[in-house]
């Protein structure tokens, strides 16, 4: 082929010799894709063609992994697929399956200790964790479909759903499960988790120790918490979709999060959650939607945090909070059509109900307008009628909404019993705010 002389001969020029490099790489014969990677020079990008190849590779240089075609990459059920062991490598565009199922050994689909991995576009399918971090940081995943172990794949996996909330909140009831987590971090900071979809996971995914991390508009569905943070700090995640999990976010032990913009949504069962917040502090909630899940937004044992504009509509409870969670802040906030908009533990007092002059909109509250400012001159009072006889009597729930019940909690708002748990927004608003959302 003749190439016309000047600028279009001397861009060949350039590009020629990484083409062939390319080629060389893709079509030594006779190579296994392992000895083509250790052949590879740092900085050099690995071509694998469509079809299927053995997996179980280590990756120890710098070097680009890239699918042409999503070709398989096939494990042989005894450890990890790929395990990368260095810095600065990327896997691209590959169908990734079949790892070992040995929960304390790790076992995933990929597995990196190396920082700044890229993993991005592949599909991630019949393994125990998806992809594993240890304690490497910088860290991007983009863009990757991940499911669960098939239950044929794993010894007695049991639908999370159906254990959930055996005990404690952290007591999954999966110690049997040999399902692993869609993304695990563990000892890591200054990742970017964006663009996944997971489902059918124990955790969609999971922080432990890891900091300054952003997860953004990824779908999590169909597992257990679709997303877990233990001690892990100064994180944000927004334009997340959360729906049909135990809990759509699980909060645990951590401090100074940004949640903003997100979905949980459908998360139904005698203990689902939309939100839980457990001993977190100093983080703001914003711009949510919690709707249709058992309880929409649980606070135990957390301080100093704040929740505004969000909507909390549909859910069975709105709100429950703890009487040891002190000094948190909730205004702006759209609390309608729930079945019971408040459970408290206790009163719940040292907690504020109004930001700058502003408190909730409470659907069926009486408010007068007198300013024309858009908040109510007549505090709102919101009574928990039933308070811990939801535990202990649960038929008691068939009471909820009856004409009578309406009368009497009418009633308790304006003159509250003794003991009656209640809590008072001195200013609530007129009409129901914006409120972003996701998707």
């Amino acid at each position: 082929m003749a190439f016309a002389e000047g600028e279009d001969a001397g861009r060949m020029k350039q590009i020629t010799p990484i083409l062939m490099a390319l080629f060389a790489l893709n079509v030594a014969s006779g190579e296994t894709l392992q000895e083509r990677i250790y052949r590879a020079a740092d900085g050099d990008t690995v071509l694998v063609q469509g079809g299927e190849h053995l997996g179980n590779l280590v990756i120890d240089r710098p070097i680009t992994l890239r699918g042409i075609g999503q070709p398989i990459l096939r494990g042989d059920g005894t450890t990890n697929v790929i395990q990368i062991t260095a810095s600065n490598v990327a896997i691209e565009g590959f169908r990734i399956r079949g790892s070992g199922v040995n929960l304390s050994a790790d076992h995933a689909a990929i597995h990196t200790t190396g920082d700044y991995t890229l993993i991005r576009e592949n599909r991630i399918t019949r393994s125990l964790h998806g992809i594993y971090v240890r304690g490497a940081s910088h860290v991007r995943i983009e863009n990757n479909v991940i499911r669960g172990m098939d239950a044929d794949e794993a010894e007695n996996p049991p639908d999370p759903m159906s254990t959930f909330g055996a005990g404690e909140l952290c007591a999954s009831g999966l110690s049997q499960d040999r399902r692993g987590n869609g993304i695990h971090f563990w000892n890591s900071k200054g990742n970017a988790i964006s663009g996944n979809e997971i489902s059918e996971t124990r955790d969609g995914i999971y922080f432990s120790f890891t900091n300054e991390t952003r997860v953004e508009n990824n779908r999590i569905f169909k597992a257990r918490y679709g997303l877990h943070y233990m001690y892990s700090h100064h994180n944000y995640f927004s334009n997340n979709r959360f729906y049909e999990n135990a809990a759509g976010a699980a909060l645990m032990y951590s401090k100074e999060i940004i949640m903003r913009d997100n979905d949980f949504m459908h998360h139904r069962g005698q203990r689902a959650f939309g939100m839980v917040m457990q001993s977190v502090d100093r983080s703001v909630l914003e711009n949510n939607r919690i709707q249709g899940n058992t309880t929409g937004l649980y606070v135990q044992n957390s301080y100093g945090n704040i929740a505004r504009r969000n909507q909390l509509s549909q859910n069975y409870i709105g709100i429950r909070l703890t009487s040891s969670s002190m000094d948190n802040t909730f205004a702006r906030n759209t609390i309608a059509d729930n079945l019971h908009n408040i459970d408290l533990s206790g009163r719940s007092v040292g907690n504020h109900w109004d930001e700058n002059g502003a408190g909730n909109f409470w659907q069926g509250a009486t408010t007068l307008d007198l300013t024309q400012d858009g908040v109510s001159e007549i505090p709102h009072r919101e009574v928990d009628l039933f308070g811990s006889l939801r535990k202990e009597f649960p038929t008691v729930a068939f009471l909820s909404g009856s004409p009578g019940m309406k009368v009497l909690q009418f009633a308790l708002q304006r003159a509250p019993i003794p003991n009656t748990p209640y809590i008072t927004d001195q200013r609530p608003l007129i009409a129901p705010p914006k409120v972003g959302g996701s998707k």
